[in-house]
């Protein structure tokens, strides 16, 4: 049963947000970006975004920031009155997924061929470009952990990602993720070092108090400075 039309356009809608509090959903037509608020009597706020068709739109969950890509191989930050917060340098293809970390500090951009790792406010971390054709990356999503993205590819397959080289310290101590399941802890003083191996892969690490704190889906590991072999479980 239709329960209400909520927007009726002439031209097509490409893509579709919620809002973080679900009172308002962002949408894609043309070249535009428009924010439609479910209150009565709501006006539509709407701005031209891209020099070509938006091709996809994500809303951050803790945040009025907006990240857009589209054909003209641009990816662009918006805040939700539609003020342009970071426009990026042209790619050589097209921007067809995107999709904002759940903790909102972190930004996964997909095109032709290509993934990038960026900064909310949109400046780039990292790009990998991939050597076989995998075409381009039509859907991309964040897992709920904010570890993992998965990608929809132009050639039938799926593409999983995983953050590496994440990086804390605290005085003498340095963490690093190696891999999914890998850290390498580091004294800087002493120029030693160990290599933490875990069953499942790291969510999240800590520093502090010559403690190492890690997280996995299922433990949570203590790790103290002078007995690394040893961590409470």
């Amino acid at each position: 049963m239709l329960r209400s039309t909520v927007i009726q356009n002439e031209g097509p809608i490409r893509c579709a947000k919620w809002s973080p509090t679900s009172s308002a959903i962002v949408y894609t037509q043309g070249s535009s970006i428009a924010i439609k608020p479910l209150a009565a009597n709501s006006k539509v706020i709407k701005w031209k975004a891209h020099d070509g068709l938006v091709l996809c739109i994500a809303w951050a969950n803790h945040s009025n920031l907006l990240a857009s890509g589209g054909e003209d191989c641009r990816y662009k930050v918006w805040d939700s009155q539609g003020s342009n917060l970071y426009t990026s340098s042209p790619d050589e293809h097209p921007i067809t997924s995107i999709d904002i970390r759940p903790e909102g500090d972190l930004l996964a951009v997909g095109g032709f061929n290509m993934v990038k790792l960026c900064h909310y406010s949109g400046w780039s971390h990292s790009t990998c470009r991939f050597p076989e054709n995998i075409g381009s990356l039509y859907t991309l999503s964040w897992s709920p952990d904010g570890t993992q993205i998965v990608a929809g590819c132009g050639n039938g397959a799926l593409l999983f990602g995983h953050i590496v080289d994440r990086q804390v310290i605290c005085r003498n101590l340095k963490a690093t993720t190696l891999g999914r399941k890998t850290i390498l802890l580091q004294d800087i003083v002493t120029k030693t070092s160990d290599t933490l191996e875990f069953s499942d892969r790291v969510i999240k690490m800590s520093l502090g108090y010559g403690h190492l704190i890690v997280t996995t889906p299922n433990q949570l590991h203590i790790f103290n400075e002078n007995y690394i072999n040893t961590p409470v479980i």
